[in-house]
């Protein structure tokens, strides 16, 4: 998962897909967005709801730019003041599965940073090797913040803490996060 801290009032999802050094075009690109204030997700044609939508993304420029799609929020649908959010963004032909964070940074009130150390992840394992007796996959939980984290003391995925959970492997000290498993 990688994360982004982006103004407020302009937040893109952009990913480059590159093969043996050059840009790919014409791809189908997509990605499904979730807002953390509230778990609700961004809808194709805008607006908010409870259900997973899927969003498509365009080529930014195929001549100058191949292989760069991106997605821009709306302005109706930008938020100043919850606007942290998590997106999935999917292409088929190279496989392609990559978890974004954007944080927003700066809100429209008072130009004040939002961007906090407080979110809280937890690892808990499903499966562990048998030789070595580490983990190997499991799932991840993602906290708002000290107080959630500290709240649930049995995850369950409910949403119950305004956790995320996604799910997760665990090879030679390295955590990969793969697949968003609660909404």
């Amino acid at each position: 998962m990688r994360a982004e801290v982006q103004p407020w009032n302009d937040i893109r999802v952009t990913v480059e897909i590159v093969d043996e050094g050059t840009g790919v075009t014409g791809l189908t690109v997509t990605c499904h967005i979730k807002r953390t204030s509230d778990g609700q997700w961004l809808q194709d044609g805008g607006g908010w709801g409870a259900s997973i939508d899927t969003l498509d993304m365009s080529e930014v420029d195929s001549t100058n730019l191949p292989g760069l799609y991106g997605f821009t929020i709306g302005s109706d649908d930008q938020d100043a003041e919850n606007g942290h959010y998590i997106v999935l963004i999917r292409e088929t032909t190279y496989a392609l599965r990559e978890h974004l964070r954007i944080v927003q940074a700066i809100s429209a009130e008072d130009q004040r940073i939002l961007f906090s150390l407080r979110h809280c992840m937890r690892f808990i394992p499903t499966a562990w090797d048998a030789t070595t007796k580490q983990p190997t996959s499991g799932s991840l939980f993602l906290y708002e913040n000290d107080t959630f984290y500290d709240a649930d003391t049995v995850p369950d995925g409910t949403g119950a803490y305004k956790e995320i959970v996604m799910e997760a492997s665990f090879t030679s000290g390295q955590l990969d996060v793969y697949g968003v498993k609660t909404g």
